[in-house]
């Protein structure tokens, strides 16, 4: 899925396989049956789910600016919806399990699980991380932070028309405070929620070691 994305020819396909990609290692995670895997699965999940959020939330600002479809050709996305570009951007490093975000943690946790295996295991891991970052950095190139890109110019009138047969110029719709205070909200949460780990994974760890002693028993 990772390999996918480089290739994939519109946003919302790069944005699809990053989430795939980030499902495939909570699923080995999950299948590797140790504390680490299972531990960093859960964090995964948790991780995925207010990333996925976030970015749903960000693609509906970008493509329905004003309620219409918009295009998302543009390059300066970032600059014309910044609170929209920076949910984008924060669910992207979230699901390609960049710090300081918990997808990080989960990583590296499954990583740990997969060092316990093999080394064949840790290497297919690490090659999928690097292609699911390189494509955020090619989505954010060629999506978010390129030059602003101006508006078309009006056209100037012909003698023969007067003002009422022209149309107004499009006017810049600002993005909505509720659904750009969600995004930042989820964005805060998932930020706390990888800086401080902690707060999470004893309960993660204890709640393991319960399944399997019931499992056992």
């Amino acid at each position: 899925a990772s390999a996918l994305a480089l290739t994939a020819g519109s946003l919302r396909g790069r944005i699809a396989y990053l989430i795939a990609g980030h499902c495939g290692i909570i699923f080995y995670s999950f299948a590797s049956l140790s504390l680490p895997g299972l531990s960093g699965a859960i964090l995964g999940s948790i991780n995925l789910a207010l990333g996925v959020t976030a970015v749903l939330l960000s693609l509906a600002l970008i493509e329905y600016p004003d309620g219409q479809l918009a295009a998302t050709t543009r390059s300066d996305l970032f600059w014309q919806r910044p609170m929209a570009g920076a949910g984008l951007l924060g669910g992207g490093l979230a699901l390609i399990g960049w710090f300081p975000f918990p997808g990080g943690t989960s990583y590296l946790l499954a990583l740990q699980a997969a060092a316990a295996i093999n080394w064949i295991e840790v290497l297919v891991l690490a090659t999928a991380m690097a292609l699911a970052a390189l494509t955020l950095v090619q989505l954010t190139i060629q999506y978010l932070l390129g030059p602003r890109e101006s508006s078309p110019a009006a056209e100037t009138p012909l003698l023969e028309e007067s003002d009422l047969n022209l149309l107004a110029p499009p006017r810049h719709v600002g993005e909505p405070i509720g659904v750009g205070g969600l995004i930042g909200v989820l964005l805060v949460v998932i930020i706390v929620i990888g800086l401080f780990p902690n707060l999470l994974l004893p309960t993660i760890e204890a709640a393991v070691r319960s399944l399997a002693v019931l499992s056992a028993s």
